[in-house]
């Protein structure tokens, strides 16, 4: 109290007259105490110097080894306790008696601040104290988390672990707090800020108890990493891997940091800092992916309907109730009419869908589902078109909006490097947040739009035959005997060529032919000498299938494709290709030893079946008898024809 500080001098000093007299060889003695400040932070030696500013008698006195002042740093060599060397006999050598050191070695401890209910252990109560051997550091330089350490006389337990700020400095600052909100079934990785200049590697200790039973020895509980020397302001990462379910709502984590070997939760370390933490257990985040794939065919024409199967997947532990997707519709297309699947908006550019399917979570029965939407191809849509579709929001049982812990749900197409550069088709196991990798609930699936390659396909009938040289005779009557027709059966004259038997005969065609109009003619009939032609035929490979009549056989049947095959009656594997002329030509011949003709009554004279005649005569029995006398008999057809 008898000190004044000098703000004269400067700050950090302080001075103090005595008045003697002072005969030569006495002497006096004089105290002074310091007090730590509150906020020093570092264990050492610390150097108190004080110095005689001035001697008097009546006027300044001269001292003949030293030089009175008030400079404390103006004397190369201060020696502790030496009063006989001469200062002003050599400077550079001597100590200035008049000037004088005292050290002091201060240890600092920095504590924990947990709840401690007192001696014991049990719930809430972590032995922070030092009457529960509660963990304490001694405080050196270069070793520290965050940026600051201060120091305590014990620990200094509070309920939500701040004690330790509320007297000195602020020092729990070396833990990425946002890391402290736990997630039961998710992995736990807390992230801390260390620095270790010392020369000795250090172990950063973490300490979390999961089930809030006031001890960290339970499995899991305990982990550490190495923090090399040369280590400033280095995040580490401290991984507990994934949080047991317990329950809980928080709980409380202990930190170490120190050169010592084997620290646990309690109990002294040479160096370091201590930092106790409350830990909270927060909602986890969902994990959701969507898998767009194309369900039509790879190629469609335009006008086409083009439908994509959109699969919403819960890959994580929270249950989702309702999800929003939305489907960005790329130019060249829009929202077909005969799309029943809830969606909304359009008929272009962005639609969105309310999947309200309870999606429980990954692993069980009911983990995801599948939502189709139908698009239709402009009429002057050509190329390649993508179709991406993205989960715009997530909610959970509750109807709260829920987080995804890879991805952003939103609506903005392309809104980040896991949309565009990074975007894979069909990937749902990358993180979307980490640069360079996928976001799974964002994907994309294409379709080619082509004009219809068509071609030509025309279909021929002709008949060939010998002549018929064994007829002996031919006759034929009526069914009812009531007006004989013998007039125009007129014997073998008739019958001498096969084209003759032939004549208005009906062969009938079934085959697969498609034309950009659809399967518009499924059965066709040709007469001996036609043909039929199907313009715009897609592309591709038909049949064609013969069905004859009574008494013929087929002799050929070609294609001018060069690939297709008969068998028999059937031809096969005809190639339509794009801009090509395919022609068939089916030939057909009465069976060996056949002859055949048509009648009909004759009522206007010119010999040939009309409209002046009646036709067909049906029912009518023909007897034919051959020049070895073998009698045939057979019955005209419903188109008046026998053979």
């Amino acid at each position: 109290t008898n000190w004044t500080p000098s703000y004269v001098i400067g700050p950090g000093t302080a001075t103090r007259i005595h008045n003697g007299p002072w005969a030569a060889g006495a002497w006096f003695t004089d105290t002074v105490i310091f007090a730590a400040a509150p906020d020093i932070q570092l264990s050492g030696t610390y150097t108190n110097i004080i110095e005689i500013e001035s001697a008097t008698n009546g006027a300044n006195l001269d001292d003949v080894d030293s030089d009175p002042d008030s400079n404390a740093t103006n004397e190369l060599f201060i020696k502790d306790n030496f009063v006989r060397d001469n200062f002003r006999l050599n400077p550079q050598i001597f100590d200035e008696d008049d000037h004088d050191i005292a050290q002091v070695q201060l240890t600092i401890e920095d504590w924990g601040d947990n709840p401690d209910a007192g001696a014991g252990r049990g719930v809430g109560d972590y032995g922070t104290l030092l009457t529960d051997n509660g963990p304490r550091h001694t405080v050196i330089a270069g070793l520290h988390m965050g940026a600051l350490v201060d120091g305590e006389s014990d620990g200094q337990p509070t309920a939500d672990a701040t004690g330790d700020n509320n007297a000195g400095l602020d020092d729990e600052d070396g833990v990425n707090r946002t890391d402290l909100v736990l997630v039961e079934g998710m992995n736990a990785t807390i992230r801390v800020t260390a620095t270790n200049t010392t020369t000795a590697p250090a172990t950063l200790y973490g300490f979390v108890d999961f089930n809030a039973n006031g001890v960290f020895t339970d499995t899991g509980e305990a982990v550490s990493v190495v923090v090399p020397t040369n280590s400033e302001d280095r995040v580490v990462t401290l991984d507990f891997g994934i949080v047991p379910t317990n329950g809980i709502t928080e709980t409380f984590a202990r930190f170490r940091l120190s050169t010592d070997a084997n620290l646990t939760a309690q109990g002294p370390a040479g160096d370091g800092e201590v930092e106790d933490y409350l830990v909270t257990f927060g909602i986890p985040p969902a994990d959701i992916a969507l898998r767009k794939s194309r369900t039509s065919a790879a190629v469609a024409a335009p006008g086409d309907d083009v439908t994509f199967a959109i699969e919403v997947i819960n890959q994580g532990v929270v249950t989702v109730s309702r999800a929003l997707v939305v489907d960005y519709i790329p130019s060249g297309f829009t929202l077909s009419a005969n799309d029943a699947n809830g969606w909304v908006g359009g008929p272009g550019g962005t639609v969105t869908n309310t999947l309200a399917t309870t999606l429980t979570p990954s692993g069980t029965v009911d983990a995801q589902t599948t939502v189709n939407i139908i698009l239709t191809a402009d009429a002057a849509a050509a190329g390649i078109y993508t179709n991406t579709a993205e989960i715009a929001a997530i909610f959970d049982e509750n109807d709260q909006a829920l987080t995804d812990i890879d991805s952003t749900p939103d609506a903005i197409n392309g809104n980040g490097n896991g949309e565009t550069t990074a975007l894979e088709d069909d990937q749902i196991d990358e993180n979307g947040t980490v640069s360079g990798q996928d976001e799974d609930d964002h994907d994309p699936a294409t379709v080619r739009v082509e004009p219809d390659a068509v071609g030509t396909l025309i279909v021929r009938k002709v008949v060939s035959g010998t002549l018929i040289t064994n007829c002996a005779a031919i006759t034929g009557a009526d069914t009812d005997d009531s007006n004989p027709l013998n007039d125009n059966v007129d014997g073998c004259a008739a019958l001498t060529q096969l084209s003759a038997a032939a004549a208005g005969q009906h062969f009938t065609f079934t085959n697969d032919i498609t034309t950009t109009a659809g399967l518009i003619t499924p059965t066709f009939v040709l007469q001996p000498g036609e043909e039929i032609r199907f313009e715009n035929v897609i592309v591709g490979s038909y049949t064609i299938t013969e069905s004859l009549p009574n008494g013929w056989t087929l002799a050929a049947a070609t294609c001018s494709d060069g690939s297709s095959t008969v068998a028999g009656d059937t031809l096969a594997g005809i190639a339509v290709t794009n801009g090509a002329t395919i022609t068939c030509v089916f030939t057909n011949t009465l069976s060996t030893a056949q002859f055949g003709d048509r009648v009909f009554l004759e009522t206007d004279g010119d010999g040939l079946a009309n409209s002046g005649d009646i036709t067909p005569i049906t029912g009518m029995v023909i007897t034919a008898t051959a020049s070895d006398n073998t009698v045939y008999t057979t019955t005209t057809d419903v188109d008046g024809y026998y053979s």
